[in-house]
């Protein structure tokens, strides 16, 4: 039962499981291994009922592949809108583009009303090209080039340290041109000290910004990752209030057009598996929880009302792609498969774990048998165990849950990143070829 973007770092569930079937008598044992199955239902039903657009995606287009639900992808777009505007009618989603940034995908999501969040020269040029109307971009370090960039086509810039806004200050005058800007506060929950700025040196910056005629002072920006509850966004709205409430007055602070709080919301019809297999919050949750702590502390302590904005990615992209593999041949209990862990970007799937179907012949049955890539690489595999029935040769393998944090971050390491197929209804549509020899080597010397 494989996994991916799920923040546990504990031993695999596989070895758990196996060590809750070897020890099934002892009490609870098996209990708590049939209720983790259980919590991994819905994935498996989704599966099922898709099995045969599934089937004829592998059979037209060939494995391994990506393939994205469409549908899915929206309909997680449309629950996020309707949660959030619901409890904070000024909110805004703004799509954090490093999640998924297939072409296609940041197409549809403008479609439906998203914002761009970006964090490189890339994503920001793709975001000016699908002409996006409000673009943030947020990075811990930002070239010159991509500074003016921004400043040419009104991008906020979300400042990250003091050089980087000394740097800002001094292409707007070099350049003549204006920028808006918000600020990147430390997550005071999680002080990576990579990322933001210490309170004090935002209140001395945003000082000097509101002196600037150059630039706008036009937003405050807070981000924590990996969060199965609304307890870390809360906790930094209520510091950042204080410290908005004790260091600007009225009048500069009614210039704020916004407050977002980052992204880092598990999905929310996924499974979070860390060491007592919690389910994360629903998203209705989410936004009656934060949107309480927006009125709690932003409109009643600070009498201010700026948008709200979120940027979401995994709870966005997550659960709408998954990756299909063949089954080539198999050894004793283990199988070769023809999709190597190079679609993920990261060889974590030994501690990390989403289901794992036999699409070919499913059932809820979880059968114990490790399922390996092609790559010369002893870490390249799969899971496990899997549902359905015990794999045979040709059998198509669905890896689910894996839109977010896989192929905009795939390696190029002895296999092509392979080509990314999408279904609405019964319309299959190839959106992204397979990398060829050419494009692999582009702008190498020969």
């Amino acid at each position: 039962m494989m996994t991916k973007n799920i923040p546990a770092r504990n031993k695999n569930i596989a070895s758990k499981s196996d060590a809750a079937s070897d020890a099934a008598s002892r009490d609870g044992a098996a209990s708590d291994a049939e209720s983790k199955v259980t919590l991994l239902m819905p994935f498996i039903k989704y599966a099922s009922k898709n099995k045969q657009i599934i089937l004829q995606s592998a059979k037209e287009f060939g494995t391994p592949q990506y393939l994205l639900d469409e549908r899915l992808l929206l309909e997680n777009v449309a629950s996020l809108k309707s949660e959030f505007k619901r409890q904070i009618p000024k909110s805004r989603i703004f799509y954090a583009f490093k999640s998924n940034d297939l072409p296609y995908i940041i197409r549809l999501l403008k479609d439906n009303g998203i914002n761009a969040d970006v964090s490189c020269m890339f994503e920001m040029q793709l975001a000016l090209r699908y002409g996006f109307k409000d673009v943030i971009y947020t990075a811990p370090y930002k070239s010159d080039d991509e500074i003016l960039l921004a400043l040419q086509n009104n991008v906020v810039l979300n400042i990250d340290n003091d050089v980087e806004f000394t740097k800002v200050a001094l292409a707007c005058q070099k350049h003549n041109l204006d920028a808006k800007i918000s600020f990147r506060i430390r997550n005071a929950c999680k002080p990576w000290k990579k990322f933001g700025m210490e309170l004090g040196s935002f209140v001395n910056l945003a000082k000097k910004a509101m002196k600037n005629p150059r630039m706008s002072w036009t937003g405050v920006h807070f981000h924590s990752s990996w969060n199965n509850d609304s307890i870390t966004y809360e906790d930094n709205l209520k510091i950042i209030t204080d410290c908005l409430k004790d260091n600007f007055t009225q009048k500069e602070l009614s210039q704020l057009r916004f407050i977002d709080i980052g992204g880092g919301l598990m999905p929310f019809e996924s499974v979070n598996i860390d060491e007592n297999f919690i389910m994360p919050s629903s998203i209705k949750e989410f936004a009656k929880n934060i949107g309480t702590a927006v009125k709690t502390n932003i409109h009643d302590k600070l009498n201010i009302n700026p948008e709200i904005w979120l940027e979401p990615g995994r709870m966005i992209c997550s659960t709408s792609t998954m990756i299909l593999l063949k089954v080539d041949s198999i050894k004793d209990d283990e199988s070769i498969t023809d999709g190597a862990i190079n679609m993920l970007g990261d060889s974590i799937f030994e501690e990390e774990y989403f289901p794992v179907m036999n699409i070919s012949r499913p059932s809820l049955k979880l059968n114990k048998g490790k399922i390996n890539g092609p790559l010369c690489d002893p870490s390249d595999h799969w899971g496990e165990w899997y549902f359905g029935d015990m794999l045979k040769e040709g059998d198509i393998v669905a890896v689910q849950n894996q839109g977010a944090y896989t192929f905009s971050t795939a390696w190029r390491w002895q296999r092509p990143i392979p080509r990314y197929v999408s279904f609405k209804d019964d319309k299959l549509t190839v959106v992204k070829l397979e990398e060829n020899l050419e494009e692999r080597y582009s702008g190498c010397r020969f």
